[in-house]
């Protein structure tokens, strides 16, 4: 059992790109650019030569994209995540760490 609610910061490294355009601009012009993956022609192929024709079409500049999340979005969810994990933790008389708190 832990005794106490605590909290651990974990460094990171952030690499932050200049853009020549507006975020929205540069985002749609990359993906404009760089095709989604097709996983469902990547699962039908049968042997590696394929997966190799596969990607070839897929991604003539030798790109593909594998996933696309929103940044602001998944910054709102972290924000409402720490309201509730310190409601919750009121509710537990755990306690609520400062860097929880708004």
């Amino acid at each position: 059992m832990t005794p106490h609610t605590d909290v651990v910061d974990h460094p990171s490294r952030r690499i932050v790109a200049a853009l020549p355009r507006p975020y929205e601009e540069a985002r749609e012009h990359y993906e404009s650019l760089v095709p989604e993956v097709d996983i469902a022609r990547f699962r039908q192929a049968a042997s590696w030569p394929e997966v190799l024709e596969v990607a070839e079409v897929n991604a003539p500049h030798g790109f593909m994209r594998y996933y696309r999340g929103d940044v602001p979005d998944i910054a709102e969810v972290g924000r409402e995540l720490d309201s509730l994990l310190a409601r919750l933790l009121e509710l537990l008389d755990g306690g609520v760490p400062p860097q929880l708190t708004p």
